[in-house]
């Protein structure tokens, strides 16, 4: 999609970049403010990056992934587990450290014009045009799971690999937590694999036969429009609007009401979220998900921002007088004497006029951006990853300004582990 400035689409980054996630060489590990990229502003500028230049980024938990507007993928960070779908060990005479901390083409997808990208901690995914799906790296869970559980691919796979799954059913979207993976395909059925002892694949996998879940299985959800994940759970929306949740939940960070057992500290199979049906608002509809570690983001078509799950530490946007945590602080009075983190068993808007477009969450963190390209961001980010200097913690959503991002407006926002992409 052409800009709506009609300039090419730039980069900015900025946390903390010490397994090379940057992409800026060795020597830059720590950007308290986002700053522009200029390996990319020099490639978008010399035409390697196509005529628009940056179509999407993605900051995963320690390398960070680029898509061109020629539909070439392009990667850099930490490679121990061949996230970065190149290799960066035993070359003569160059240090790996060099190439990982370097912005370069991923290997293996020449004939292969992508138009979607997605992360985990230590997988990469990308779509083709045409619905082609292919995979790199690996999966963890208490150590190197492995990668398709297919003997003759290995533990961890460089080359950018087609699945079998996916031979005849296109995928058009792809959504990763921090090691499960869930592709939607055209006909709007979801597949999962990857890590799957939270139930975040939506179907049990055995402590003893973890492996079972590298294969990817469809669920039986109908007629899905949108996937996403937090760290350790997994959404889908449908047509009509109606938000599904299971996956890890133990500081409610799926939203599922308590008439759905959303007291349980995991949701075993897909469960409709109650509080984000398109009735109890106006008929607006989810759009965007992001998830953290313990918490949810919602974004509706009408602009607005709800949240669920853990509380401290800002997650949630959500000011001391908000009435929210009035609320729990009433009904939890005596137990948050004993108990250091706050809990939300319900999605929570965020009061403010403010229409925004797009949101991306880290661990303990988020981003936000709005129609005029104005950039927010709350949480805790103990290494910069806030985007506001010195400030680790902020409890409401706070613009994100300095000199870089005086001449630029935010169009995309990928927060990862410990930094973030601007787009």
């Amino acid at each position: 999609t052409p800009p709506a400035s009609g300039k090419p689409r730039l980069m900015l980054v900025h946390g903390t970049g010490d397994g090379g996630q940057f992409g800026l060489g060795v020597d830059v590990s720590n950007i308290q403010r986002p700053r522009l990229h200029v390996a990319v502003k020099e490639l978008v500028n010399s035409g390697k990056m196509g005529p628009v230049g940056v179509e999407r980024v993605v900051a995963a938990g320690m390398h960070s992934l680029v898509l061109d507007s020629n539909g070439q993928v392009w990667s850099c960070g930490v490679n121990d587990s061949m996230a970065l779908g190149r290799k960066t060990q035993g070359i003569k005479d160059v240090d790996n450290t060099e190439l990982e901390s370097s912005l370069d083409l991923v290997q293996g997808l020449e004939d292969f014009r992508a138009t979607f990208i997605a992360a985990s901690d230590s997988c990469s995914i990308a779509v083709s045009e045409r619905g082609e799906l292919r995979a790199w790296g690996s999966f963890s869970s208490d150590g190197i799971l492995g990668f398709d559980g297919v003997r003759d691919h290995g533990m961890k796979v460089v080359a950018p690999t087609a699945l079998p799954a996916f031979a005849k059913n296109p995928v058009c979207q792809v959504a990763c937590g921090e090691d499960h993976v869930l592709a939607l395909t055209t006909s709007g059925t979801i597949y999962t694999w990857g890590n799957g002892v939270n139930f975040q694949l939506g179907r049990k996998i055995m402590e003893r036969r973890k492996t079972n879940g590298l294969r990817p299985e469809p669920l039986h959800l109908r007629d899905i429009v949108l996937v996403s994940a937090g760290n350790h759970h997994s959404f889908a929306v449908d047509k009509p609007g109606v938000v599904y949740a299971w996956g890890l939940n133990q500081m409610r960070q799926t939203g599922v009401s308590d008439e759905r057992g959303g007291e349980e500290s995991h949701i075993k199979m897909p469960t409709v979220v109650d509080a984000l049906h398109p009735d109890k608002h106006g008929g607006a509809k989810v759009v965007q998900i992001s998830g953290g570690e313990h918490h949810s983001i919602f974004l509706f078509d009408n602009g607005e921002v709800w949240g669920c799950g853990r509380s401290d530490v800002g997650r949630l946007g959500l000011a001391d007088d908000h009435p929210a945590i009035l609320e729990i602080k009433k009904r939890y009075r005596e137990e948050l004497e004993e108990i250091m983190a706050q809990r939300s068993s319900k999605a929570h808007e965020a009061v403010s006029s403010t229409k925004i477009v797009g949101i991306s969450v880290g661990e303990r963190y988020n981003f936000a951006y709005d129609e005029s390209g104005i950039a927010y961001s709350w949480g805790e980010g103990s290494v910069n990853q806030l985007g506001l200097g010195k400030v680790e913690e902020v409890k409401v959503p706070t613009r994100v300004h300095n000199t870089a991002l005086k001449t630029y407006q935010v169009v995309g926002a990928s927060a990862g582990g410990q930094h973030v992409l601007l787009m």
